[in-house]
């Protein structure tokens, strides 16, 4: 119990006001969303910062829901599959930061990689020029479902470059993490 009192105050610490761990699916998004939006209505927060925080939020638990390597043992692949990740919503200095992470397959550890990276390089214009160019190209990421849209929508809703870590976990697996300041 001292170690879930530990892991309490240092998400209170951290300024963390919502954080869910464990297998995702579209129920659990709705209702994460339901309680984030209330939440934040409840501090009074502006409508158009709760919009950004949201669709930040829908970014990032779509990532674990689509490309999370990890998933429930013999469950079947489908659309509908359980996959795993970690979620941290907060606000610190005076900004909210919608942090996620799951495990994914050292196979698209790079294409990730260098999307980021050229993320992190562009101004707001460049953005929506790489948004724009995206959505009317049949490019893709290896695995990806869209393009790169939603890291590129992160990056826009974003107040400062998009923050991520892929750490080699074994052979097959990495650990991506990633951070977005409204």
């Amino acid at each position: 119990m001292i170690e879930l009192f530990s892991l309490y105050k240092n998400l209170k610490a951290e300024g963390v006001i919502f954080s869910f761990c464990g297998p995702a699916s579209q129920a659990v998004v709705e209702g994460i969303g339901e309680t984030l939006r209330r939440r934040m209505e409840v501090q009074g927060v502006g409508a158009g910062l709760i919009n950004k925080v949201f669709s930040v939020f829908i970014e990032q638990i779509h990532n674990v829901l689509h490309y999370s390597s990890e998933k429930l043992p013999d469950e079947p692949t489908d659309e509908d599959e359980l996959r795993f990740g970690i979620i941290l919503i907060g606000m610190r200095d005076g900004k909210y930061y919608v942090r996620c992470g799951n495990y994914v397959a050292n196979e698209h550890v790079q294409a990730l990689s260098d999307l980021l990276k050229k993320l992190q390089d562009l101004d707001k214009d460049g953005l929506k020029a790489l948004y724009k160019e995206r959505r009317r190209s049949a490019e893709s990421l290896a695995g990806s479902k869209g393009a790169g849209l939603g890291f590129i929508e992160m990056a826009r809703k974003a107040s400062e470059p998009l923050i991520f870590d892929l750490s080699r976990v074994d052979d097959k697996l990495s650990f991506f993490s990633i951070t977005t300041i409204i």
